[in-house]
């Protein structure tokens, strides 16, 4: 299969990406591929094109953020970004062709995060929940930290343009799992104070398994017991 797969990575009208989730390969026509990622980076609520590299501003930004951090704290130390570093690079995964899935999925959770309001939630459950261990990190300077993370993120495309992505979280960087399972497990939390969880509820971030059992009306209930005993 993967032979097959580097042969026909050769033909230029040809893309072949992995399935999502799967060890499935999709063919897929080049230009419609391509259409598909262009239609994706038209949201301007999401994506915004740039005109030039901001990795240098970024580092800046973020290494003076952690000297600032490192100044006021006894006991935290950050170690300051060294090193060169490139935008990352756009490309697209393809959903298998078929197939059942028992299970619900949260159709582009990572791109569809509110990257601004599950902040807000981090900072909240972090600084005024007092479940949540004491963090001996300014609150601005953490909001700083995490926002140059998430909203300053560039990456460029097939064509050399350079885009940064304004709102969702970018598939495959280290706080995408993180921001997507905090924001489900709010939701979650929403959901369940106003409804009975199911009888089964089995979740890894975006994908759900339900098993919800009919009711058994021909079960007396425990209020109804009564000992018959003579």
């Amino acid at each position: 299969m993967r032979e097959v797969a580097r042969e026909l990575r050769k033909e230029a009208h040809v893309t072949v990406r992995r399935a999502d989730k799967t060890a499935a390969f999709i063919l897929i026509d080049t230009e419609e591929y391509h259409s598909k990622i262009d239609l994706i980076l038209g949201d301007l609520s999401k994506f915004e094109k740039l005109s030039y590299n901001p990795i240098k501003e970024i580092k800046r930004e973020g290494n003076k953020t952690i000297e600032k951090i490192n100044a006021a704290s006894n006991t935290i130390h950050f170690q300051t970004i060294t090193g060169d570093f490139s935008p990352g690079y756009l490309y697209g995964n393809a959903p298998p062709s078929s197939g059942t899935i028992a299970s619900l999925d949260v159709e582009s959770l990572f791109t569809s995060v509110p990257v601004g309001e599950t902040i807000d939630l981090i900072l909240e459950r972090v600084y005024r929940d007092p479940s949540t261990p004491t963090l001996n990190i300014p609150e601005e300077a953490l909001r700083t930290l995490v926002e140059v993370c998430t909203m300053k993120a560039p990456f460029t495309t097939r064509k050399g343009h350079t885009y940064i992505q304004k709102d969702g979280v970018t598939m495959g960087s280290p706080l995408g799992e993180l921001f997507a399972n905090f924001y489900m497990g709010v939701v979650e939390e929403r959901v369940f104070s106003r409804i009975l969880r199911p009888d089964m509820y089995v979740e890894y971030i975006d994908d759900t398994f339900i098993m919800a059992l009919p009711p058994r009306t021909s079960r007396p209930s425990a209020g109804r017991l009564r000992n018959t005993a003579a």
